[in-house]
């Protein structure tokens, strides 16, 4: 308390000018103080997270109190944390208990949470990575990119599928903000990719519901040399028949120029 009556006093007498109007001083003490709390807010908020992620990362910190099995492997999970960042999560610990294992930690399989899709162990790894520390991880290179060693990796079938994954996970496990964040990545995905390479993330968005990414992916593939058959064969019923009434409609100058099957330029 004395320190800080000190620095209000160092503020506050610095000028004849400070001394003559009490209210300058006074707003520049202010000023300091909310900006060192600004600071301590965000220090510790820096440690919080930190302090979390080590519950994931560390051996030594195994508290965790439910296993989530991903491709066959176990990631220990604390329910308190994903209940509260989470709102399926917090109806699913609610309302199952999961099967027990032999430790007595309940273990829940992703295959039977997924009503749709995919996420594989890396996707989730970094989902999870999210739930704890409020930031996200760049996808890792060697499941994200491809082996060309002149591509960009910038649209490329890795990092599509890395990304759709992490979108089902979103969407599925409720996360809103991480949603709207890889709807916008999928959408610049689908300007440069190749047709074939759209048709996954058409996927995901008609079962994430996601109006614009759809639309997107619709026109993207109605322009392309995709055939019919194929289009038939990988898409819902009615995403397909979407596309085919739009390849009935009279093409324009500029669709027509797109090269069949390449990403429009």
């Amino acid at each position: 308390m004395a320190n800080f009556s000190e620095l209000s006093s160092s503020l506050s007498f610095t000028s004849s000018s400070h001394m003559s109007n009490g209210s300058i001083s006074h707003n520049i003490s202010n000023s300091s103080v909310a900006e060192a709390g600004t600071s301590l807010e965000v220090i510790s908020l820096n440690k919080l997270s930190s302090s979390l992620e080590q519950l994931l990362i560390e051996s030594t910190c195994e508290y965790s109190d439910a296993d989530i099995v991903v491709e066959g492997i176990a990631v220990g999970v604390h329910r308190c944390i994903l209940a509260s960042r989470s709102k399926f999560f917090h109806e699913l610990f609610r309302r199952e208990k999961g099967s027990l294992e032999k430790d007595g930690k309940p273990k829940y399989c992703m295959s039977e949470l997924l009503p749709y899709g995919n996420v594989g162990y890396e996707a989730f790894l970094i989902f999870l990575s999210y739930l704890y520390t409020g930031k996200l991880k760049p996808s890792p290179m060697e499941v994200s990119t491809c082996v060309d060693n002149v591509c960009a990796h910038d649209a490329c079938r890795p990092a599509i599928t890395f990304a759709v994954e992490l979108m089902y996970a979103s969407s599925i496990f409720q996360v809103p903000e991480l949603v709207s964040l890889f709807q916008r990545r999928l959408l610049n995905f689908v300007r440069k990719a190749l047709a074939e390479d759209v048709i996954p993330i058409l996927v995901v968005a008609f079962h994430c519901q996601s109006s614009q990414l759809i639309a997107q992916c619709v026109d993207r593939i109605a322009v392309s040399n995709l055939d019919n058959i194929s289009i038939e064969k990988e898409l819902p019923h009615e995403v397909a028949d979407k596309i085919k009434q739009l390849r009935r409609k009279p093409i324009s100058e500029d669709e027509n120029s797109t090269e069949a099957g390449d990403p429009p330029t």
